[in-house]
């Protein structure tokens, strides 16, 4: 699966699929930046004070795949707190669109 494919599967599952595929990946992107942000106050919290440097060092050289597997290896409940954070920002996407329905 690619990731076009996840994001049509993303929009259905939202929604979204009837609009253009610019709106659909602005609302996903969106999603996944509101995720995000939730997700990082909890990992930060958990972040050991010795790790903090090279946290640093590693999300300023914008390789997203090395900042993953640096915190994946400091955090060990990682996975869970981001999927506990795309959860709740999908549903309260969800409920938000019901409301507009």
């Amino acid at each position: 699966m690619n990731e076009q494919d996840i994001a049509a599967l993303a929009a259905k599952d939202l929604g979204i699929e009837t609009l253009s595929p610019d709106m659909q990946k602005d609302i996903l992107a969106r999603l996944g930046e509101a995720s995000l942000k939730g997700a990082l106050l909890e990992i930060f919290e958990k972040l050991p004070p010795s790790a903090e440097e090279e946290f640093k060092k590693i999300s300023e050289s914008g390789d997203l795949a090395k900042t993953q597997y640096f915190l994946k290896q400091q955090i060990p409940d990682y996975e869970s707190i981001m999927k506990r954070h795309i959860t709740k920002t999908v549903e309260e996407f969800k409920r938000v669109k019901a409301g507009l329905s």
